[in-house]
C-alpha cells in the first residue's frame, strides 16, 4: 500500500498489486484450510457456513469503514493508515490468534453400541442419561476440572439441561445427568465424541474408583412413544387375563400378578 501511495511508476504499482493480491490469496485460503481442519467432520458443513458469514461480514464493514476514512481525509491518506495498521495486527496475533488444534484431535473416535435391556426406537425420547461416579477424596477437585470439559463435550455434541450433581450422604459420590430429545439423537451424539473429548471421558473414568468405572443409566420420558407401547402392551395383557379368568368355558386359574405376588 505505501508503495502504491509513493510510487508514479506502473511497473512498481503493478508488481506492489500482484504481491498485494497473492498476499490476500494466501491469507484466505490459510484461513480457510484453518477453519476447517479446526473442526470434527461432523460438523464442518455449519462451521464453514459460520466462518464464511462472518468473513462476509467483516469485507462489508471494513469496506464501509475504510470508504468513509477515504472520503473523510482522502485515499492517498486512507491508504498509508490501512498500512499503519498492519503493525499493531501482527502485534496481537499472538494473543488473539486462533488456537492451535493438532489434526488428530478433531478425529471422530467410535464408540460401542450403550449396554439396554430394552432398545428403543430412534424417535423415542426425551432421554435422560445417568452416569454414576465414586471419586477417592484426593481426586475429587482434578474429577471437577474434566466435569468442566465434559459439560463442553457433552453439550457441542447435542446434550442439554446437563448438570453434576454431588451426594450429601455419600463422600465422594457424584451424578452426572444431560438429556438429549430422543434415543435416536443420542446415538447420533455418541458418534460425535472426538479423540479431544474421549480424553476428557477417559480421564472421569480413570479418577472413578473400581475398575467397572462409572455406571450408566438411560431413562426414557414417560410421554414417549417406547413408555406408550410398553403402558400398552401392559393392558392388553391384562385385558386378556381377565377376559380369560372371566371366561365360563376356562378353568378358573389363580394368577399370582392378579393378587400383586410375584
Amino acid at each position: 500500500m505505501v508503495l502504491l501511495v509513493l510510487t508514479h511508476n506502473d511497473l512498481v504499482a503493478a508488481v506492489a498489486l500482484a504481491g498485494s493480491g497473492g498476499a490476500w490469496l494466501i491469507g484466505v485460503t490459510t484461513l480457510n484450510l484453518g477453519a476447517r481442519e479446526a473442526v470434527p467432520a461432523w460438523v464442518v458443513s455449519r462451521a464453514l457456513g459460520a466462518y464464511l458469514m462472518v468473513f462476509q461480514a467483516s469485507i462489508v464493514l471494513g469496506s464501509l469503514i475504510w470508504g468513509g476514512i477515504a472520503d473523510a481525509i482522502g485515499v492517498k491518506w486512507s491508504l498509508l493508515a490501512a498500512a499503519a495498521t498492519f503493525v499493531p495486527g501482527l502485534l496481537t496475533v499472538r494473543w488473539l490468534g486462533l488456537p492451535v488444534v493438532e489434526s488428530g484431535e478433531m478425529k471422530v473416535v467410535p464408540r460401542a453400541h450403550p449396554d439396554v435391556a430394552v432398545e428403543p426406537e430412534a424417535e423415542d425420547g426425551p432421554v435422560m442419561i445417568v452416569v454414576d461416579y465414586k471419586v477417592s477424596p484426593e481426586n475429587e477437585e482434578a474429577f471437577i476440572e474434566v466435569m468442566e470439559e465434559l459439560r463442553v463435550a457433552r453439550r457441542r455434541t447435542g446434550a442439554s439441561r446437563w448438570g453434576v450433581f454431588e451426594d450429601v450422604g455419600e463422600r465422594g459420590r457424584f451424578v452426572e445427568t444431560f438429556v438429549v430429545p430422543s434415543w435416536g439423537e443420542y446415538l447420533v451424539q455418541r458418534a460425535r465424541y472426538t479423540a479431544a473429548d474421549q480424553r476428557a471421558l477417559d480421564a472421569s473414568r480413570g479418577l472413578t474408583e473400581g475398575e467397572d468405572g462409572p455406571t450408566v443409566r438411560y431413562f426414557i420420558h414417560p410421554e414417549s412413544a417406547f413408555s406408550y407401547r410398553r403402558r400398552a402392551r401392559w393392558r392388553r395383557l391384562r385385558g386378556v387375563d381377565r377376559l380369560l379368568l372371566s371366561s365360563p368355558q376356562l378353568p378358573q386359574v389363580h394368577r399370582s400378578d392378579e393378587t400383586g405376588e410375584n
